[in-house]
């Protein structure tokens, strides 16, 4: 089960994550936002995979007034994200493991909804 979390740590640390070991847990910080993905041994070669945010509105309101292009800025970090968990769900597949995400699809509506609240305030 170790195998599952060094993998994990192998592609967190190569496509720029910030990663912290905590028992049978792996927390991959995303380098720019407060956007954490967690990868957790749950037995018997279960895997969840799960993403969590922290101060969504501070660091957007943030973005907005420091980017040129706040909400290409704000999409492109989803995109690190999702493709983080995508290819780290896909790699543990292939080793035999059984990924399960949870709250990926929610916490990545949730930060573009907060996207548009800020965007809508601004106008």
């Amino acid at each position: 089960m170790a195998e599952a979390l060094s993998l994990a740590e192998s592609i967190g640390r190569r496509r720029g994550f910030k990663v912290e070991r905590a028992g049978d847990r792996l927390l991959l910080r995303h380098p720019e936002a407060p956007l954490t993905v967690v990868v957790e041994l749950r037995g018997a070669g279960d895997v969840l995979v799960s993403l969590y945010g922290e101060n969504i509105r501070d660091y957007i309101e943030d973005v907005y007034e420091s980017e040129e292009d706040p909400r290409g800025h704000v999409e492109s970090i989803l995109d690190d994200v999702t493709a983080l968990v995508a290819e780290i769900a896909g790699a543990l597949e292939r080793k035999g493991f059984r990924v399960r995400s949870h709250r990926v699809r929610e916490v990545v509506m949730d930060v573009l909804e907060v996207l548009e609240e800020v965007e809508e305030e601004a106008a």
